[in-house]
Parts: C-alpha cells; structure tokens; sequence
C-alpha cells in the first residue's frame, strides 16, 4: 500500500505536488506519471489536522504538457460547448423589427400610417432571463459536459485534490499539493518554471489566458482554524487570482466533502463532519458576498447520516469510484452564463 503521493511531471524532490499541463515551454510528447519511492513516503503531518494517507495500487495519470510558447501569455485553444438554451438577443428582436418595417415600405402609399408604442415590456414569447442567485449553489445545468470541458481548467487544492488527478485521468490543469492550505496558494513555491519556482497564485499571473475556468477546494485540513482567519485568507487568495484573470473567468468554489465517523474518531485534532458543515456555511456565505460560484459538492457524498458515502481507504480521501462520482457533480452543475441576466 503506497501513501498518497502525486510526482511533478519532469520535477525531482517534489512529493505530493500534481502539477499537469504546467504552462512553461516543454514537449509536446505525452509522458506517463512516475511516482519515486522517495515521493511515496507521505506520512501525517502536525500541520494537517488529518491522516493524509491514501491507498494507491498502480497509480498512473496521463500528462499532456502546454503547447510551446513565445510569450507567456499565449491563449490555448478554449472548448467549444455546444449549448441546449439561447434566449432570444435584442439584436435578434430589433432586426425582426426592421425587416417588418421594410417589407411595409411598397404599401405605404394605401396603408394610414400606423405610430408604434414605445416597447416598455419584454415581447410575450421571448424569454426573460433571471439575475444569478450567488445566495444558492449552482444548479443543475441544463447541458451534460464531458471531459474535454475541463482542458482547459484550473484545478487548486489539497491532498484531495491530488487524489482528483490521480484517479480521474482528466486532462486539465492541477496545482495541488498533499497538506497544502489555502494560505499556501500565494506563500507556496511549488510550481516549477524553468529555473525557478513560483506559488500557485504568481503562476496565474504570469499565464492568465492559459486558464478559462478555476476550480479550487480547501477547507479540511483548515478546520481547526478560527472561522475569521479562514474566511479572510480565502477572500484574499480568491480576490488575488480574480484580479490576474481576465474578466469574467468563472471561479467555483467547491464545498468540502464529509468523512467517516470512524474516520473522525482516529482523528488526533478532532476534525468532525459538524465543523466540517460549518466551514461549509462560511464558504457558502463567503461566495454569496463575494460573488463567486459555490458548488456544494457534499451533498452528493453524503448518506442518511451525513457522513461520507463513497468507498474510501481512510473515510477521507475518494478512490477511484470516489473521484469518478465528484467529476460526474461537476460535469453537471456548470453555469451557463448566457442564462442570465448579469447587472452592474
């Protein structure tokens, strides 16, 4: 039984650290994902709060490196999702208006000139779109994605994480490290760059069109933290990469899954499904203020009695039906922004 462990792609001396698709000019060639021994030695950790080993047998994931760049901002080629719903535009209604008008032209001459109304309400067959409730999680969407939706996404968080691009085998970008904390996103050198390394937030400044979406998850290993602190190094981190972004790339904060009762009772820091529910509520509320997307992606993991549903070695970390069930969340829950109506 190996300990959770993810090895940096080209990388030595990295353990726990899944870095793919690292936006620096390297082969093209797709290269499998080797795990040293050294790497694998992953034992628990004071600064955890939590058990961090995983069961792995024969762990592998495909690593598809970034195309080759002159300029560090190069923009990779964005996914096209075909959409279900497109409500009628006012270039749509207005270019049905003058095409009216112009036909009448002929017959202007038998015809009493008629004076239109001023259009105060929306027309009766056109769709009217509701403002985004950021009070709410992100419904189901209305288009089913597939994998190739997340190539060109952004994956940021813990050991959890790591175990995400381990089984999942979905091609996208992860900067995830085994005991990472939110705090670690922007004081954390752990992604390589040619010579030297940068943190997870300097390596979004300096390739901000390499990422179209963001996901990001931390939450369990901070829940010994007082909830003001937590909160507070969230919104910084969160309103640090939106800045470096460009404007309106999607950020979805994900919930923090449950764990076992058994796994609660091993823990030495106490770290139980009830706080884990109220650093939940904090990232809820955090999102609604902030205007982020919150993805409750707990209530998917969660049985009659609130604990964690999926087969899991240590009833905290998600094996490969684990992680297979979580993807399936997020392929359905996207926000398809042209839905609604974004005011100022």
């Amino acid at each position: 039984m190996l300990a959770l462990a993810a090895a940096v792609s080209g990388v030595s001396g990295c353990a726990g650290v899944a870095v793919i698709n690292p936006p620096v000019p390297v082969s093209l060639t797709a290269r499998p994902f080797h795990t040293s021994m050294v790497d694998a030695q992953v034992s628990s950790s004071p600064r955890i709060g939590i058990p961090v080993e995983l069961a792995i047998a024969d762990a592998e994931a495909r690593v598809t490196a970034a195309p080759e760049t002159t300029a560090p901002e190069t923009e990779l080629k964005a996914t096209e999702i075909p959409e279900t719903t497109e409500a009628p535009t006012d270039r749509d209604t207005h270019s049905t208006q003058q095409e009216i008008t112009q036909s009448n032209i002929g017959t202007a001459e038998t015809q009493p000139a008629v004076t239109e109304p001023a259009v105060t309400e929306p027309l009766p067959d056109a769709e009217v779109k509701p403002p985004y409730d950021f009070s709410a999680q992100v419904p189901l969407s209305r288009t089913v994605y597939d994998d190739d939706y997340f190539a060109d996404a952004l994956f940021i968080g813990d050991s959890r994480t790591v175990g995400l691009q381990l089984y999942g085998r979905v091609k996208a970008y992860y900067y995830a490290k085994v005991a990472l904390t939110i705090r670690g996103v922007t004081t954390q050198r752990i992604i390589p760059d040619g010579e030297e390394r940068l943190t997870i937030a300097e390596t979004v400044k300096k390739y901000p069109h390499s990422f179209k979406k963001v996901y990001i998850c931390f939450g369990l290993n901070e829940c010994g933290w007082d909830m003001r602190t937590f909160r507070t190094t969230y919104e910084h981190v969160l309103e640090t990469i939106r800045t470096v972004l460009p404007e309106g790339t999607p950020i979805y904060v994900q919930s923090v899954l449950p764990i076992t009762s058994a796994a609660a009772r091993k823990s030495p820091y106490g770290i139980n499904n009830t706080k884990i529910n109220n650093v939940n509520a904090e990232l809820a509320a955090m999102c609604r203020d902030g205007k982020y997307y919150y993805l409750a992606v707990d209530e998917d993991f969660k049985d009659e009695n609130g604990e964690l549903n999926a087969k899991s070695p240590d009833g905290i970390h998600m094996g490969s039906e684990g992680v297979k069930q979580w993807f399936a969340y997020l392929k359905n829950h996207v926000v398809n922004e042209s839905l609604y109506e974004w005011g100022e």
